[in-house]
């Protein structure tokens, strides 16, 4: 047994020593895990409608009920859920190498909210104060957190090696920009589904003053995927009372970017796995490991889905002004209508 000084005062004790629960945990670690998943939804979404009756049929059959109308949405959105999932452990296998910790200790006790700060230290370039000093180049982080410091056996790509750690150094940094765009959705998502999902279109028009749309619509934003969900904004104080926003916000998502990052993350985590256990077990040669030479950046950032849309409250005492002048409007509209039935009513009196 071992004891590890915790995050407090109070150490850890476990079970061995810290190098023995690594080799344990990357001896059994199933790198593909959440992606294998992913195939099998991409799968079903690339056969269609063949393939899905077949599953309905077998669900019928097994005393279940037949599928929703929404099937195939709540699949793609799977997808790209399961890719931020995927992000979060991607990130914190990472970094593991540089807590106090064995790996798998720290993967079991870490908070979500230090991900999320290493991700964006990633993003901004800051592996000073990532690797607490160790390292200040993200390419020296990329040799030792996903190559633990191997190189292509072949000498032809060991001749180019910086080239494949420039292209991994770049997809890591767009996959933890891909994570933060979308971190509160998948906040939603995993605490309760507080999330939904489905076709996202903003339309433009002209409105009359009680709040009739008149005249043709226009689309200005469409996305056959999205996830919308409730955040909460900053306090404001309003009239001298305080109030906390609610905001609406919508956020369009590209599954097939999803499957890919996922597919990407999968590689890496395959070689983060081969390389860690020929350290662990004292060196030798590493079989084979994943480059990344031919990575299209273009048709990467052709993927991203820009469509973002808020819809916050408005302040409080705004809210209440405008509710007085739309119902000083509506009393105005009614008695106009009324004076003039009285008029028109008159006026056939008179005749």
């Amino acid at each position: 047994m071992t004891k590890l000084w915790g995050k407090g005062s109070i150490p850890y004790n476990i079970l061995g020593t810290g190098h023995a629960q690594n080799l344990r945990f990357y001896e059994r670690y199933d790198e593909h895990f959440l992606f294998n998943k992913v195939v099998t939804f991409l799968y079903i979404i690339d056969e269609g409608e063949p393939t899905i009756k077949q599953i309905e049929e077998r669900l019928v059959a097994n005393g279940g009920a037949s599928f929703s109308e929404r099937y195939l949405e709540s699949i793609r959105a799977e997808i790209f859920f399961t890719a931020l999932h995927q992000c979060e452990a991607f990130f914190a296998l990472l970094i593991a190498p540089f807590q106090p910790l064995p790996d798998w200790l720290y993967l079991t006790i870490y908070e979500t909210k230090e991900i999320k700060q290493a991700i964006e230290q990633i993003t901004a370039d800051e592996i000073g104060d990532l690797t607490d000093g160790t390292l200040s180049e993200m390419q020296d982080f990329i040799k030792v957190a996903v190559y633990s410091e191997v190189m292509a056996a072949d000498p032809q790509l060991a001749s180019r090696w910086n080239e494949n750690i420039d292209n991994v150094a770049w997809l890591v940094k767009r996959i933890g920009k891909f994570f933060l765009k979308y971190d509160r959705a998948y906040n939603s998502y995993k605490h309760g589904l507080r999330v939904m999902t489905g076709p996202h279109q903003v339309s433009m028009g002209l409105q009359s003053p009680n709040g009739a749309t008149t005249g043709t619509m226009h689309v200005i934003q469409y996305s056959e995927d999205s996830v919308m969900y409730l955040q909460k904004e900053p306090k404001r104080e309003v009239d001298g009372e305080i109030e906390i926003p609610i905001s609406e916000i919508t956020k369009a998502f590209n599954p097939i970017e999803a499957s890919f990052y996922l597919a990407k993350m999968s590689q890496m985590l395959q070689t983060i796995k081969a390389t860690r256990l020929i350290a662990l077990k004292g060196g030798g040669p590493v079989e084979s490991i994943n480059t990344f030479f031919g990575l299209d950046r273009d048709e990467v950032q052709g993927l991203e889905k820009l469509d973002e849309w808020t819809q916050a409250p408005v302040r409080g005492d705004q809210a209440r002004a405008y509710d007085q002048f739309f119902s000083q409007m509506q009393q105005a509209q009614a008695e106009q209508q009324t004076n003039k039935a009285s008029e028109k009513q008159e006026n056939k009196e008179q005749r």
